[in-house]
């Protein structure tokens, strides 16, 4: 979801945004994703193929990459609001 649709949620709460925390950080590997989610095994082949095509272009900004043994894992943006109720 993107942060301008977020910061909607927040209004339409009645929350008054206080700060933003946007990171580019958070990487998964994709079998315990898969696991965590668990996904069935003829999507989860699925999934992995699309990962696997997007480390050659990466459309989807996830940033797939395998790391030194052959594990494929993907990056998430992730944004964390804190708000307070607006004051009236």
């Amino acid at each position: 979801m993107p942060l301008s649709e977020l910061l909607v949620l927040f209004r339409d709460a009645g929350l008054e945004p206080q700060s933003v925390l946007i990171s580019d950080d958070l990487a998964l590997e994709v079998e315990q994703w898969l696991a965590t989610t668990e996904t069935p095994p003829e999507k989860a082949e699925t999934i992995r193929n699309f990962f696997r095509e997007e480390m050659t272009r990466d459309r989807s900004g996830l940033r797939p990459y395998q790391d030194a043994t052959g594990k494929l894992h993907f990056r998430l943006r992730t944004a964390i609001l804190t708000g307070q109720k607006f004051r009236g």
